[in-house]
């Protein structure tokens, strides 16, 4: 091949480079895309062996549960506090270690300066947010081991809602650690609960949904799911969200009972949900966090960066907590590692999705091979004819 023609070439292959760029610029800009992780922490990793066990974001600092290590040195479960700011851990405690020697940590939440947290063993344990320092420790749903590990914590005026996969809600003093009441309505490990207007919403995965007196305890109505069973939900002015086991999404307006709409954004279990300023967060079994609109539950935009930085086809990286704070958007997987995305999203620069995700992750890459290519070109077969010839008037 002619050198002048292997000019032409490359000079029409960076006006085609230059053509879809503008492409994917225009189109892109139609629809939205997280941005590049902004923010992440391995010390849940650290602290805990392949398992990540949940977290809770509250006044600039995460926390969060690990289970213990296996190998080589054991520890005990640990709950752990680190500084958003400075990826620096404060403290951690091993308050549940009475549970015996195998520990999982499985829920955790922070309330009024107090960090509630739930273990295997039904154990629930009170501790200063401040210091790690244990303030009560009690025992609160029975089982045979491994089938009574507290599943979800929420605080709501100064009683703590946990449930557990022996089938039970339980309501607790979160001052004293005291026994306010428990139900056992559900024909299966409970997963998710939360607390709205006077009311205790369990989801259970004998594929209902059960709403309680929070005075009482006593049963309200339950709702079955007609695909599945519930895995995780959220309760925000007056909707009910749910996930399932099946990946869907719905809307329950608690008022009039009705659906207001369902999504499908997943291909599996729903874990991570959470609603903040219109938008519904959720993570799931498939590596994948997705933002929805809360109003329609139309996809705003997805991304798998657990997968996609850590791991190649083995890595699971099962997505267990989302949580919205500060117009970020955090979660964890199965792996103990913790990572944020801006909550917003940026213009995503491409015409499909997996077109748009290559481009925005190797966009650099390609224009490092593209100069290099060129640089090897040029020694291969010289400079083009009549480059350093002298001008002539």
């Amino acid at each position: 091949m002619k050198i002048k023609n292997m000019w032409a070439i490359l000079i029409a292959t960076m006006v085609i480079i230059g053509v879809i760029s503008t492409i994917l610029v225009v189109e892109g800009s139609k629809r939205s895309d997280p941005s590049r992780v902004v923010w992440e922490s391995r010390l849940f990793e650290e602290y805990g062996f392949n398992r990540h066990s949940g977290f809770f974001i509250s006044d600039g600092v995460i926390y969060g549960g690990a289970r213990e290590r296996a190998y080589p040195f054991p520890l005990p479960g640990q709950v752990i506090a680190v500084d958003l700011e400075t990826n620096e851990l404060l403290w951690n405690h091993s308050h549940h270690i009475p549970t015996g020697n195998s520990l999982i940590i499985t829920s955790v939440h922070e309330s009024d300066g107090v960090v509630y947290s739930g273990s295997d063993g039904g154990i629930l344990v009170a501790a200063d947010a401040s210091t790690g320092e244990r303030i009560w420790y009690v025992s609160r749903h029975v089982g045979r081991k491994y089938n009574n590990q507290v599943e979800s914590i929420r605080v709501f005026e100064d009683v703590v809602y946990s449930a557990s996969r022996d089938k039970s809600v339980v309501a607790t003093n979160a001052v004293t650690g005291e026994l306010l009441w428990n139900h056992t309505y559900h024909d299966g490990g409970v997963y998710s609960i939360q607390y709205s207007d006077g009311v205790v919403y369990s989801a259970c995965f004998d594929g209902e949904i059960v709403a309680a007196d929070r005075e009482t305890g006593e049963l309200l109505w339950r709702r079955a799911h007609d695909q599945g069973w519930y895995s995780s939900l959220y309760v925000e002015d007056g909707v009910l969200y749910t996930g399932c086991s099946a990946g869907e999404l719905t809307a329950l307006d608690l008022e009039n009972e009705e659906i207001l709409w369902r999504q499908t954004h997943h291909n599996n279990m729903i874990l991570g949900l959470d609603v903040d300023d219109g938008m519904i967060y959720s993570g799931a079994w498939d590596g994948y966090v997705i933002a929805s609109d809360s109003g329609n539950g139309e996809e705003l935009w997805r991304h798998r960066y657990h997968k996609e930085r850590r791991g190649g086809f083995a890595y699971r990286g099962e997505i267990l907590v989302v949580q919205a704070y500060e117009g970020k958007v955090y979660s964890s997987d199965s792996h103990g590692i913790v990572i944020a995305v801006e909550a917003e999203g940026n213009p995503l620069l491409g015409i499909s999705r997996a077109l748009a995700n290559f481009w925005h992750n190797y966009q650099i890459h390609l224009f490092v091979v593209f100069i290099i290519t060129i640089v090897i070109i040029w020694f291969m077969f010289g400079k083009p004819r009549g480059w350093d010839e002298p001008r002539t008037h």
